[in-house]
């Protein structure tokens, strides 16, 4: 559809105020007369230009969006929307670029496009956050209820209704509420809980000034009439039906009458009055093609063939179904379009034509499968949900409840003032310590020197010794989970040998398990590779290896044990301890951890260790875990990937 244009010279010459002022005046008109309404806002938009006046530019483009919108002409909404976003940002208006994103959320959702949808619809809340229209978040609010709703996630649906309605309950007006009550109650009738759905439609009459929301009520009463239409109550849903005709006829909304003779027809044809029902749609037809409704068109198109169908009047099915088929093809409407094929398949089935009705068919198939995977796509995977809007959501509610966002970066204040006490205390105590020693021992043999001999020279060294190795250990934890958490730690993955990696760990700590009697037990029937970071690994092996023999008691048994499965190598690490209780459990990878257990040799420990296995373990795409009983030792498990040999 081409946009329709006056001779520019022609075009009268206004100020920026008179400007909005006939914008203002067009602002219901896409609804009413898109045609119209898109040469009035071709007009405008020559005029913002003589003027250079780009907020009138953007106002324009936006009700040429509406325009095509209402005429079901997506593309060409999209192009007039993407033109207006682009003079917003460069104005960095973020009223207009909210009411741009908006549109663009209607327009891809009318698309079916539910990921492009919500994408927009929070950047478009995002913006609204910080503006003072309330009411017009609350619409977007709701939008992102029915995309949900859409895609068949009823909780979050509910959840962005309920929060449009508190918006709504706060700083808008009856008719705002009213609106929102009935798409829960829409909600209720997808899920075919009729009952509860017409309760939130009844309560959303309730609301409705019946003197100036006309349209509003009829199409509640209309959403009351598919209720009872649902339970097989057609004499009801055609008396609800009806009375949302007569009040849409008060209001000369073609769309909405149109909607409402389909629904009409329908009963008919429930009824077997195929007459009657041919007759609205019929009608239903006129008005479609009157306000350029081609999507409103194809469906009337639809249904007069499934009707001439039923009739045994195969003629006439035909070239409506074919019709219908055309038009929806060419707006790419696709569930019209997958109706469509499926009764033409029947048509040609019963005339009969056999060749005809498979070609039918196997379109029809073909179309439903794409349909089915392209929703099991948006529910199994998630990530077209997840993607902007859990994303978008968590920055919204932190953005809106400043409160929350006060007391969480309090709760984040008070945890590194805590870590900084973990460190003060390191510093004062576990360094103390061994740099005392170390201090004192010095001292000593420069006040002896003369009389020191070389045996008990010796044994200062030793000494000295074990205290910086002592003080170096720590220093080392520490500098590796700061690089770790300030992204500075490098990894270069390579293929590793798991036995060789195990086996040259296990000697570091032959002669500490020696002492205390301890048995380290790794008996290998397969190597296997694994795709990792030697020197992080490592660490990690290090760390669980010497943590099993520091928490054994003298003459106890440490197996490890290796195993494979889908893609991944497993590292059981396994002593005959304490073991664990609950909580040491939940807290046994957090930093500065202090477990109920303590060495059974004297060893020391910072509770730094688990903490940077965690850490590394993570920065190797692996996962780390424990389980234990408490008295029955503890189980470490590495998973990594990796490959058998």
């Amino acid at each position: 559809m081409e946009v329709l244009t006056d001779n520019t010279d022609n075009i009268l010459v206004m100020d920026n105020d008179e400007i909005n002022s006939l914008l203002d005046s067009y602002k219901d008109l896409p609804k009413s007369n898109p045609q119209k309404a898109l040469v009035s806002a071709q007009d405008a938009y020559e005029i913002s230009g003589k003027n250079n006046f780009e907020e009138g530019k953007i106002r324009s483009l936006l009700l040429m969006g509406e325009s095509f919108y209402a005429l079901a002409e997506f593309e060409l909404a999209l192009k007039k929307f993407y033109e207006a976003l682009a003079i917003a940002l460069r104005l960095q208006n973020k009223k207009y670029e909210a009411d741009v994103y908006h549109w663009l959320g209607n327009t891809n959702q009318s698309l079916s496009s539910y990921e492009a949808a919500l994408e927009f619809y929070f950047k478009s809340l995002n913006l609204k956050k910080d503006l003072p229209d309330k009411l017009s978040e609350s619409l977007t609010l709701n939008n992102i209820g029915i995309i949900y709703k859409l895609i068949n996630n009823y909780p979050k649906s509910l959840e962005y209704y309920l929060i449009s309605l508190e918006l709504k309950e706060q700083y808008g007006d009856r008719k705002t509420v009213a609106n929102t009550l009935n798409n829960i109650g829409l909600m209720y009738n997808t899920l075919g809980e009729y009952k509860k759905s017409n309760e939130y439609l009844f309560k959303s009459l309730k609301f409705i000034d019946k003197n100036n929301s006309i349209i509003d009520e009829a199409n509640v009463l209309n959403n009351i009439g598919m209720n009872y239409k649902a339970v097989g109550n057609y004499g009801k849903a055609l008396d609800y039906y009806n009375e949302s005709l007569n009040l849409i006829k008060m209001t000369h909304s073609k769309d909405d009458e149109g909607n409402v003779l389909s629904n009409i027809g329908t009963i008919f044809s429930m009824l077997k009055n195929e007459e009657k029902a041919i007759e609205k749609f019929n009608e239903c037809l006129e008005i479609s093609r009157r306000i350029g409704n081609r999507k409103g068109e194809a469906f009337s198109l639809l249904n007069l063939g499934i009707s001439y169908l039923a009739l045994e009047n195969y003629s006439k099915a035909k070239s409506y179904l074919k019709d219908s088929l055309k038009i929806s093809s060419e707006i790419n409407v696709k569930d019209i379009k997958m109706s469509a094929l499926m009764y033409l398949s029947e048509l040609y089935e019963k005339i009969p034509d056999i060749e005809a009705a498979f070609k039918y068919y196997k379109e029809y198939h073909e179309l439903e499968r794409y349909l089915n995977n392209a929703e099991t796509q948006i529910k199994s995977k998630g990530l077209i949900v997840q993607y902007e809007s859990e994303k978008n959501r968590r920055e919204y509610e932190a953005a809106r409840e400043k409160n929350i966002e006060l007391e969480q970066m309090i709760q984040k204040l008070d945890a590194l003032n805590e870590e900084k006490d973990h460190y003060i205390s390191i510093i004062s105590h576990d360094l103390r310590d061994p740099l005392s020693a170390i201090y004192g021992i010095t001292d000593l043999i420069l006040s002896e020197q003369d009389t020191t001999t070389k045996e008990e020279l010796l044994e200062y060294i030793d000494s000295i010794n074990k205290s910086s190795t002592k003080v170096l250990k720590i220093l080392r934890q520490l500098l590796k989970i700061n690089e770790i958490e300030s992204g500075k730690l490098e990894v270069h993955p390579e293929n590793l040998s798991l036995i060789n990696l195990l086996k040259s760990t296990l000697e570091d700590y032959e002669n500490r398990a020696a002492d205390k009697k301890i048995s380290l037990i790794f008996l290998p029937e397969k190597d296997y590779v694994i795709m990792g970071d030697k020197g992080s690994l490592s660490s990690v092996f290090s760390n669980l290896i010497s943590n099993a023999v520091k928490y054994s008691p003298q003459g106890k048994n440490i197996y490890i044990n290796t195993s494979y499965s889908e893609g991944y190598v497993q590292v059981e690490i396994k002593d005959e301890g304490p073991g664990l209780t609950i909580k040491d459990k939940e807290k046994i990878f957090e930093k500065f951890a202090k477990l109920s257990a303590r060495p059974t040799g004297g060893e020391d420990s910072i509770g730094l260790g688990l903490s940077l296995v965690k850490r590394l373990v993570n920065l190797n795409n692996g996962k780390v875990w424990v389980e234990s009983v408490q008295g029955e030792g503890a189980a470490f498990f590495v998973k990594l990937p990796g490959k058998e040999i």
